[in-house]
């Protein structure tokens, strides 16, 4: 099937950030397809997503399946938002995942699931909160139509809560040694791949119980000294990069006003992709014929947060 203007997707929840960069990329692209975005609360919608004639903006939690009707459309985006309201993670993402599987086999028209996942989903054990990710993929895998999981590499936006402390003080410290470097993405690369699914021809792959997965990472990998560098030249002066000894993450977590029921799990998540965790062997010799790379570096995304957190 070739896209066409009447091409209608769902981005579930809409309200992410990565939802919120799938929109706006989906609104401008010159194929024009038809986008409803999924929200808890209608007030989060962007103005400019509303003043678009291509985007409807529709009422539905993920955690009440009789809010969700995909009838229409043709392909459906679902994200797991991470949970910090202090509920039960791993509850949210079988509640969640199993409401959108419903929704979705519900429909005589949708053809294509996407599922932005994490690296490390394919883990059931030793990924902390990543479990919530294997939890969806283990549920969404089982469907009748073509499935495709994108596990995306570390957020390089995850450094924005560090972006405040380097402007103050010039200090910030990282997880990540200076001599070990994991992947990371931008939200805007992410946005791109995810595009790129959604409006691709429908080709029968992923089907039941063998979805098409694959690695969305940006184009290179990065180490504490990677950071300070990138850090240093977003601001134009020197940062300072202290890197945590793996004894002290807890207290690492605890000093960012974490649920106290996510600070194992993101001490976990964090041993998970470092020397000697479950996935520090892939991360260190990856399979490129699995992985699609973004081209934003960490500096440019640093950059454009700089310039807007005062």
């Amino acid at each position: 099937m070739a896209v066409s203007e009447s091409y209608k997707l769902v981005v579930i929840p809409a309200s992410t950030k990565t939802g919120r960069a799938v929109i706006e990329i989906l609104l401008s692209d010159p194929r024009k397809p038809k986008v409803t975005g999924y929200y808890r609360d209608l007030s989060r919608v962007p103005a400019n997503f509303l003043a678009s004639p291509d985007f409807k903006a529709v009422q539905g939690d993920v955690c009440d399946g009789s809010t969700l009707n995909f009838e229409g459309a043709d392909a459906v985006l679902a994200i797991t938002p991470p949970r910090t309201d202090g509920e039960d993670v791993e509850e949210h993402a079988r509640v969640s995942s199993q409401n959108v599987k419903t929704a979705v086999m519900s429909t005589k028209s949708v053809k294509r699931l996407v599922y932005l996942s994490s690296m490390g989903a394919q883990f059931e054990a030793g990924v902390g909160e990543i479990k919530s990710n294997h939890i969806a993929e283990t549920i969404l895998a089982d469907t009748s139509f073509e499935v495709i999981f994108i596990r995306a590499a570390y957020f390089m936006e995850n450094w924005l809560q560090s972006v405040s402390a380097a402007k103050t003080s010039h200090v910030l410290s990282s997880a990540i040694p200076r001599d070990w470097a994991i992947p990371m993405v931008s939200v805007s690369d992410i946005a791109q791949a995810c595009r790129h699914v959604l409006l691709a021809r429908f080709s029968g792959a992923g089907r039941r119980g063998a979805p098409v997965v694959f690695e969305m990472h940006g184009p290179r990998s990065y180490n504490a000294t990677d950071v300070e560098r990138a850090f240093s030249e977003a601001a134009g002066e020197s940062i300072q990069v202290n890197t945590v000894p793996k004894e002290r993450l807890a207290e690492y977590f605890c000093k960012m006003n974490l649920p106290m029921n996510l600070v194992p799990e993101f001490v976990e998540m964090t041993r998970s992709f470092l020397p000697g965790g479950v996935m520090a062997k892939e991360l260190q010799y990856v399979d490129e014929q699995n992985v699609r790379r973004g081209d934003r570096e960490l500096v440019d995304v640093l950059r454009s947060m700089w310039e807007v957190i005062v």
